[in-house]
């Protein structure tokens, strides 16, 4: 949404959706504090300033259920608030750890960008639920057709 003010300024403002529960922020053409789109793109996207690369999702969930583990007293809830989520993504993200000890390192070791957005959690969410054996079946299925993807794309 671009609006005009009274400076004649063109103004961007935000406006998220009603189930994010947050409120509207103006994008431009006001300063943004360092590393706060970085934040905003979520531990997937997100590339910090400080030029550090890029994680998937499991290495974050490993991080965070650590943390958890070895803070007294420290909440779910309090460490969604602290990396700018809802509980409930939190959660989604920590359900990874599901998932055998070699899918999580593999999985938490990934670095190209293109491939942790190939792996993203949405696409392993129905891996989540099934059994040891069938995770580590639908987890070599998703590996082959990653190698397939990148080879088309090497192609190219």
């Amino acid at each position: 949404m671009v609006s005009r003010t009274n400076f004649e300024l063109n103004c961007i403002v935000g406006l998220p959706g009603s189930r994010w529960r947050g409120e509207a922020f103006a994008v431009e053409p006001f300063q943004l504090p360092a590393g706060y789109l970085a934040r905003l793109a979520g531990p997937s996207e997100a590339i910090s300033s400080n030029g550090s690369k890029p994680r998937h999702p499991m290495y974050y969930a490993q991080v965070w259920s650590k943390e958890l583990a070895d803070t007294p007293g420290l909440t779910i809830t309090q460490v969604a608030e602290r990396e700018g989520f809802a509980r409930k993504r939190l959660n989604s993200i920590l359900r990874l750890l599901r998932f055998p000890s070699d899918v999580q390192s593999t999985l938490s070791s990934l670095s190209d960008p293109d491939e942790i957005d190939f792996y993203r959690e949405r696409r392993l969410r129905h891996l989540i639920y099934l059994g040891e054996k069938e995770q580590r079946a639908g987890f070599a299925k998703l590996r082959q057709r990653w190698a397939a993807q990148s080879q088309r794309s090497k192609s190219k």
